[in-house]
């Protein structure tokens, strides 16, 4: 036998509860207040579930938890922060880690990207994502320049081979200890190095490399020197 327990409100009859409801069945609360324990052995929710007052009330507490939560993909909103599930990742909209924190798998940033072997996770700079770099002492990354014009990357090294001018234009933020290996392979004495607003050897102006072929490695000072040869 199903049974029911009705508290509305209103009207001859109606009822609030102040002691605890039992109940086998459904509960149908129409606008009744239950100030005791509502103990429910089998229930459905068909309506939202609010509390009367904002930042008041615990779900479970230290010593009465519950055990399993099951939610569907949309956001739990945390306090100011945002947490959903994207597939079978967590997404969080910002996080601050003040204590130790232990990874049991692999660590990528911006997608799949996981470096190559040998590689260690690098700071770029404040305002800018960790980069997989080569550790000091190891090679650093091999790129084939065939285009005329190419942005450098802290820790990695520029092939040209283009048989035009080609144009190698440095960071505009770099760090302190920052190195880019340049390499002319197309023969040409117009090769242009741009500093993008910093120092080159203490001067701020455009450099032409105009011994090839060549291999320089730069690496980037302080303010007042910026970028020197090494």
């Amino acid at each position: 036998m199903t049974t029911v327990v009705l508290i509305q409100q209103g009207g001859t009859g109606a009822n609030n509860a102040s002691d605890a409801v039992n109940a086998l069945g459904a509960v149908a609360n129409t606008g009744g207040v239950i100030t005791g324990n509502l103990n429910v052995a089998a229930t459905l929710i068909t309506q939202n579930v609010l509390p009367d007052a904002n930042v008041t009330y615990d779900l479970g507490s230290n010593t009465a938890r519950f055990k399993d939560l099951w939610l569907s993909n949309s956001t739990i909103h945390l306090g100011e922060a945002n947490i959903s599930s994207n597939g079978g990742n967590i997404v969080v909209s910002s996080i601050s880690i003040t204590q130790d924190m232990v990874v049991d798998g692999a660590i990528a940033f911006s997608g799949n990207n996981y470096g190559t072997a040998g590689q260690v996770l690098t700071s770029n700079g404040s305002g800018t994502p960790p980069l997989w770099l080569d550790a000091g002492g190891g090679l650093p990354e091999i790129n084939i320049v065939s285009e005329t014009t190419v942005t450098a990357i802290a820790g990695q090294h520029y092939v040209l081979t283009n048989v035009a001018q080609t144009t190698i234009t440095l960071s505009a933020s770099p760090s302190e200890g920052d190195v880019v290996y340049i390499s002319a392979r197309n023969s040409l004495s117009n090769n242009l190095i741009v500093p993008n607003g910093n120092n080159f050897e203490s001067n701020s102006s455009n450099v032409i490399i105009d011994l090839p072929p060549y291999s320089l490695q730069l690496r980037y000072i302080n303010s007042t020197l910026g970028w020197i040869l090494i």
